[in-house]
């Protein structure tokens, strides 16, 4: 009987773990909005489409958060991206600019506006 109690505590300790690890990557979308359309607008535009004022002097064209490759990233996926930017492309790094905060609430305006639609 202890083994089963010891069990359960386990798996409701774990449970409890895991969610709050979720939860880490949860930003705020007012706050990320706010963000992005000082950083991102720019180049991702206002829609969000990759169609922002700068983004037709640059060599690669920006992230169109409406196409479907771009919807099936996970709130981590934008994070990692907006945190080491991408390689070939305009795209830099934002860490040495944004709080790890700042970049949670990015991806958090990005998702609130386009939803994750998974794999």
């Amino acid at each position: 009987m202890k083994g089963w109690y010891i069990s359960a505590v386990l798996l409701f300790l774990s449970l409890i773990g895991v969610n709050i690890l979720a939860q880490g990557f949860k930003g705020n979308p007012q706050k990320g909005k706010v963000i992005y359309e000082t950083y991102c607008l720019r180049c991702h535009g206002k829609a969000l489409d990759g169609k922002g004022p700068e983004s037709s002097s640059l060599n690669v064209a920006p992230s169109n958060f409406h196409a479907p490759h771009s919807r099936i990233k996970d709130e981590a996926e934008l994070q990692l991206t907006i945190t080491r930017g991408r390689d070939l492309t305009p795209m830099h790094s934002w860490e040495d600019q944004l709080q790890p905060t700042q970049i949670r609430d990015v991806s958090a305006y990005i998702r609130s506006v386009i939803p994750y639609e998974g794999p």
